[in-house]
């Protein structure tokens, strides 16, 4: 996209500044999270050509991804907190220790409690269940990532509106317990830390917002 376009969409209001993280600028792509080394990377990726081109959006996001993957730390996060009360837990919780690299021991494990009180995210629970869903569901199990913990979902609690307002579980951390294909994020009721998450969609629904607007002409 030429600069002149992208001055139409800055000064129109249509986006935050020449630093909106949805600007293929260096600032936007900077304060999105892309490192230089992340940009170098799409560059050696896409090449350099003479002629008009146009790369696709989940290039960039997939080295980017790869770039992650071998050197950030793993942490649970949840982004719409649904509460669970578990059932059949040691008093205290359950002590265990999660790798902060899954593929790289040299980053060191920390100490981690499941507690007795947590968060899911609630995208990870459906009153109705379905072949293709592997989270939460009444009556089905899953397990809790880390923990080596397997929970079946006995209740649901409502609140004055009808809406879900928590989930009452079992918990089975036993070495017979049943094998599942759903594993969750979760974090402690007690230990988890609030944090603000910016959640970035495209600027373009088209991959080609260009090409869109030239049939419009």
């Amino acid at each position: 996209m030429s600069k002149r376009k992208l001055k139409f969409l800055v000064e129109g209001g249509f986006v935050c500044g020449w630093d909106d993280p949805r600007l293929p600028t260096i600032e936007g792509l900077r304060r999105r999270g892309f490192s230089a080394a992340m940009l170098n990377r799409f560059c050696d990726e896409v090449g350099v050509t003479k002629a008009a081109m146009t790369a696709r959006w989940q290039v960039v996001e997939h080295v980017a991804r790869t770039a992650l993957d071998a050197s950030a730390p793993r942490r649970f996060a949840v982004l719409r907190p649904l509460k669970v009360e578990l059932r059949g837990l040691a008093a205290g919780g359950k002590p265990f220790e999660s790798p902060n690299h899954p593929r790289n021991a040299e980053m060191g494990a920390r100490r981690l409690v499941l507690p007795e009180t947590i968060y899911i995210d609630r995208d990870d629970f459906r009153e109705v269940d379905a072949p293709s869903f592997f989270g939460l569901a009444p009556g089905k199990e899953v397990g809790l990532l880390g923990a080596g913990v397997t929970i079946r979902c006995d209740e649901v609690v409502r609140g004055g509106d009808g809406g879900v307002t928590a989930l009452v579980c079992s918990a089975d951390g036993s070495a017979e317990r049943n094998k599942t294909k759903g594993h969750l994020h979760w974090v402690s009721a007690a230990e988890g830390m609030r944090a603000k998450v910016r959640v970035y969609g495209v600027l373009f629904t088209p991959e080609d917002p260009e090409g869109e607007a030239a049939k419009l002409k």
